[in-house]
Formats: structure tokens, sequence, C-alpha cells
């Protein structure tokens, strides 16, 4: 059976391109019907956790060797935000108002550098994935117009929320009407 710690140091060395589950499995030798579901559950698990990502070609590899970092969002009140690294050694990235996407305050995000800064000025990127929401529970005005429907949180300070498919189709409304 293969292990997160496995699949995880396989990915992270040198020469690993980003594969499909399928050449993933040729690599790992699994044959049978009950190692393959053994092995996707890991696979699964990571990729759910952020430590891992499926591509569009529906490829796995680490998200560094991808060119994206992964951390916590400080969001500020004026909608942009700062991408506080998981790797205390690398700065902060500034995400701008447009380039937050669904992505809250205390979320862990995983981030594309877009632009470096000329001689040391800081770093701009923009969220590529939520990882983890900071926040799971947010009173406030939702409003249903166009084709994306946001969230007007209660809370000071925070800007609308437009809520993507997913959430929309996950998320557990509770109504209350005051008279």
């Amino acid at each position: 059976m293969v292990t997160r710690e496995e699949l995880l140091d396989f990915m992270k060395e040198t020469a690993y391109k980003p594969m499909t589950y399928n050449e993933l499995e040729k690599q790992f030798g699994i044959e049978s019907a009950q190692d393959f579901k053994d092995f996707l559950k890991p696979l699964n698990e990571l990729e759910h956790e952020g430590l891992i990502l499926r591509t569009r070609n529906d490829r796995y590899g680490v998200p560094e060797r991808m060119n994206l970092l992964r951390g916590k969002l400080q969001a500020h009140a004026k909608g942009f935000g700062f991408l506080i690294p998981e790797d205390r050694d690398h700065p902060d990235v500034y995400i701008h108002a447009n380039d937050m996407g669904t992505a809250m305050n205390g979320d862990i995000i995983l981030v594309r550098i877009s632009s470096k800064g000329q001689a040391g000025g800081r770093m701009e990127g923009e969220v590529v994935r939520v990882v983890s929401r900071g926040n799971t529970q947010i009173v406030g005005l939702f409003q249903s117009q166009g084709s994306m429907p946001s969230l007007f949180p209660t809370i000071s300070g925070w800007s609308g929320i437009s809520l993507s498919r997913r959430e929309r189709l996950t998320a557990r409304w509770t109504a209350i009407r005051s008279s």
C-alpha cells in the first residue's frame, strides 16, 4: 500500500513531472482493484488538503513545483489581501482585490505569483484555489442577481462575497426573517 508520505516524497523529487493517476498507478506497481482503491484514498486526501494539486489535464503534482505558494490569507477591509506563506522564509505576497476570487480572510489558499517587484519590491499574486475556509459560518444578506449570487456579511469591514458553483451547491442555508 502506498502511503501519503511516499506519494509526497515521489512528487517532490527533482525529476518528477506531473502524472495522471493511471501513470502513478503504473509507477507504484498497483494491480488489484483493492490496491487501486487503497491508492486513491491518500491521493484524494492530499489533493483535498492542498498538499498536491490536480491540473486541468488531470495530472498530479506538488504546488511548489507548479509555481504556487500555499498559506493563509490576511484580507483587508478595502478588498485586497496578503498571503502569509506557510514557508516563513518566503515574503508575504500582495493580492489585488480583483485577484482574490472567492477567498476570504483566514482561508488557506494557493497563490500563483504574477509579478515580482523590481529591486526587492513586493511580490504580487492571484488566488488559484481555496484549500480550506477559515470561517465556516457567516451571517449576512444573500442576494441572487445575475449569474453569480453574493453574500453581503454583516461583519464590519467585509465586502460582498461571490459564491462559486461548488459553494452554492454545498452550502447549508438558514433563513431568519425578522418581523
